[in-house]
């Protein structure tokens, strides 16, 4: 019995250590950038990866593999729907979905080994996957337009979310964002008042 649990242990260790290999953040490849510098056309609010290898791998309609939402975690977001998904992009310095972009939207990128941003980082790791963020306004955006730095190497893309296919706000249809602590902390404040108004008004009545 106790052979039986080490085994148990040791092959549950193997597999989280090969989850965490398949879906962590690439090994000495600069984080994304936020603040319309990895894509240009827009200013990205939030960005995750870049990530190692090409995590791009759910096809459209779908709920996305244990990959990807690990990138949109690290984004807060919970697992999205695919919306749109263009397996290779043959314009490379912009990226175009048959979808209008609209308010906030979540997109992934691959890119491979002619982005020089991955490629100078270390010739051996040049393919890495990473997760945006952005409001594209009220008025639709129909082409991304990615930085020098990335220009050459956009060969995956795919679209999560965005409010022309996913409601009204960042939250949408197709996902939640993860609130962040600081919300926790003020819907606490609010609550704690409402429950001390609403006990001073009974205690002077």
């Amino acid at each position: 019995m106790f052979k039986k649990l080490i085994a148990a242990a040791i092959t549950a260790l193997v597999l989280s250590n090969s989850a965490a290999a398949q879906a962590s953040p690439g090994d000495a490849k600069p984080d994304c950038s936020i603040g319309s510098i990895d894509i240009t056309s827009v200013v990205v609010t939030r960005c995750s990866g870049f990530w190692r290898g090409n995590l791009l791998n759910t096809n459209a309609g779908q709920l996305v593999d244990a990959d990807e939402a690990a990138g949109l975690a690290a984004l807060g977001y919970g697992p999205l729907n695919v919306l749109e998904k263009i397996g290779a992009n043959p314009t490379q310095g912009s990226v175009n979905f048959n979808t209008t972009l609209y308010g906030f939207t979540v997109i992934g990128l691959h890119f491979g080994g002619g982005a020089p941003l991955l490629k100078n980082a270390d010739p051996k790791l040049q393919n890495g996957t990473a997760f945006y963020l952005f409001n594209a306004g009220s008025t639709g955006v129909d082409v991304l337009t990615l930085s020098a730095n990335l220009d050459q190497g956009s060969s995956g893309l795919t679209l999560y979310s965005t409010r022309g296919g996913c409601g009204t706000s960042e939250v949408g249809v197709c996902g939640t964002v993860v609130p962040e602590p600081s919300t926790y902390v003020l819907m606490a404040t609010g609550l704690l008042g409402i429950f001390g108004f609403a006990r001073r008004r009974r205690n002077n009545a």
